[in-house]
């Protein structure tokens, strides 16, 4: 078809309105260079100290990943390329209420799926990583083992949920 032209007024074989005007080149690559305009722009006015830095990964994935280089302050991070990553906020936060994270961290119980046992470990992760990414998956798996939390369906559900 002809996009230069209305439906109804197109023939095989006729240029369209684009092609006769001289334009080339088709109208979605120009929206997309628009907006790769516009957000250079945007990115520009950011100092490159706080700009979001490009990530490549290699074969490995985030296991040959340096995070090293994007955190200089020495708090860990959580994963967030899993499923249920949302709850990674609310950990983070728990993690800095130290009330909470000494009372985590010293506790143990004898139940096979205890919250409390899976933040005190991740609480405990994060603090000995200095700086590296940690995995929140126990946690979110014992967390999925509640009654609770499937009643409230606060978990994804969907492949790759852990």
């Amino acid at each position: 078809p002809n996009p230069g032209i209305p439906l109804g007024h197109q023939h095989k074989g006729l240029p369209s309105l684009r092609q006769l005007r001289g334009e080339t080149g088709d109208v979605q690559d120009e929206v997309e260079e628009t907006r790769a305009g516009a957000a250079r722009q945007r990115w520009a006015a950011v100092p490159a100290k706080y700009r979001r830095p490009e990530i490549k990964l290699g074969k490995l994935g985030i296991d040959d990943f340096n995070f090293r280089a994007y955190n200089s302050t020495g708090f860990s991070g959580l994963e967030n390329m899993m499923a249920n990553s949302v709850v990674n906020a609310w950990l983070h936060t728990a993690f800095f209420l130290a009330p909470l994270r000494t009372h985590m961290l010293n506790q143990l119980s004898a139940k096979e799926v205890c919250l409390a046992d899976e933040l005190g470990f991740l609480f405990h992760m994060l603090l000995q990583s200095a700086g590296e990414c940690c995995q929140a998956t126990n946690f979110v798996r014992a967390l999925s083992q509640l009654p609770e939390a499937a009643r409230l369906d606060i978990l994804d559900r969907g492949p790759g949920s852990a």
